[in-house]
């Protein structure tokens, strides 16, 4: 299949980006260090990756907790309505955004029996992210980072994390 104009303009403009940020790991030999270049690029990759799913999985909680509170009605038009109103934006506002990822998950659990099937993983992609989103290098960490004993900053310990993240993006319909 071919790639449309869309997609080309996407692809260059995404090839600019790394080229911005310094992720363009084929092109290293402007860098002295080259070993901690291609370290730094692959810990910003991974961390990128952690933060993404958890802050997914928190937004999902919000939609679960809302859906709870607020939404009667199961067609998707009438629950709009909830999201302009100022008493949802009070709840939104001063309650959900306020509540730790941790007690949003034990609040969903409690509400939605679909969630405890994945509460374990979960906790776990709390415990990684933690440390990664509040220190600026591994080393900085207190331990080294491991999620279902593998080290997050190896392929093993992502391609973990992804699989575990995949399966329960799977089960998403049921979670909201």
């Amino acid at each position: 299949m071919s790639l449309t104009k869309q997609h080309n303009a996407l692809i260059k403009e995404i090839d600019r980006i790394i080229e911005v940020v310094g992720f363009d790991y084929k092109n290293t030999n402007q860098y002295k260090q080259k070993t901690a270049r291609l370290k730094a690029i692959k810990e910003q990759i991974i961390r990128g990756r952690v933060i993404m799913w958890h802050s997914f999985f928190d937004e999902t909680m919000d939609n679960a907790i809302s859906n709870y509170f607020f939404y009667k009605h199961k067609r998707r038009e009438q629950r709009r309505i909830y999201w302009y109103s100022n008493k949802y934006s009070i709840f939104k506002n001063y309650l959900l955004e306020r509540i730790p990822f941790r007690r949003k998950l034990e609040l969903v659990v409690k509400i939605k029996s679909s969630w405890k099937k994945h509460k374990n993983i979960l906790e776990k992609l709390d415990g990684i992210r933690n440390p990664l989103a509040h220190s600026f290098s591994p080393e900085e960490a207190p331990k080294k980072i491991n999620y279902r004993g593998k080290n997050i900053f190896t392929l093993d310990g992502i391609i973990l994390l992804e699989n575990d993240m995949s399966a329960i993006f799977r089960d998403y319909s049921k979670l909201i």
